[in-house]
C-alpha cells in the first residue's frame, strides 16, 4: 500500500450515493521521486493507479485485485510540488457478481490532472505486488530480482 509513504487522505466525503471524494497530500519526500525524477518529481502513473484503487478499496471496504482497465488517459503530469493537494474522485458505476465497475479521476477543482480510469476490480483478497515489484525494481536500477521492504 502505498497510502502514508507516497500520499495521505486528508479528507473523505460522499458526494452522491455512489460518488466518494477524497482529499489528497501527496509527499514530495517519498522515496519514488528520488528516482522519479531527481530534482524535478513527478508521480509515476503507477503509483497513481494504485492510489486510485487503494481509495476504491475504502470505498467498498476490503481489499481487491484490479482486472483490467478499459480507458486511461495522462492529460498532463501530477507533481507533489505543483499539485500537492489533489482530489480523487470514485464513482461506482456497476455492482456485478464478479466484481465492481468503476471510475476514478485525480484533479483538482475542474482541472483533472492524471487519470480518467474505468475498471473491473475483482473482490478478492490479492494484491497488485507483481507489478509494483518490477517497478521499484526499475526505479533501482536492478535487472532482475530484488527485495522489497515493507513498513
Amino acid at each position: 500500500m502505498l497510502v502514508k509513504n507516497y500520499y495521505s487522505i486528508t479528507n473523505q466525503q460522499s458526494e452522491s450515493d455512489e460518488t466518494m471524494r477524497f482529499d489528497v497530500a501527496l509527499h514530495a519526500d517519498c522515496d519514488v521521486y528520488r528516482g522519479h525524477f531527481p530534482g524535478e518529481p513527478v508521480s509515476p502513473g503507477v503509483c497513481n493507479i494504485q492510489m486510485l484503487k487503494e481509495c476504491v478499496e475504502r470505498v467498498v471496504g476490503q481489499p481487491l485485485l484490479l482486472n483490467y482497465i478499459q480507458q486511461c488517459r495522462l492529460t498532463t503530469l501530477v507533481t507533489p510540488v505543483k499539485h500537492p493537494h489533489v482530489e480523487v474522485r470514485i464513482r461506482i458505476v456497476d455492482k456485478l457478481d464478479n466484481g465492481i465497475k468503476w471510475h476514478g479521476t485525480i484533479g483538482r477543482d475542474a482541472d483533472v490532472y492524471g487519470f480518467e480510469r474505468r475498471g473491473i476490480v475483482r473482490l478478492i483478497c490479492r494484491l497488485w505486488i507483481e507489478f509494483l515489484y518490477r517497478f521499484f525494481a526499475f526505479l533501482n536500477g536492478v535487472n532482475g530480482r530484488c527485495t522489497l521492504f515493507w513498513r
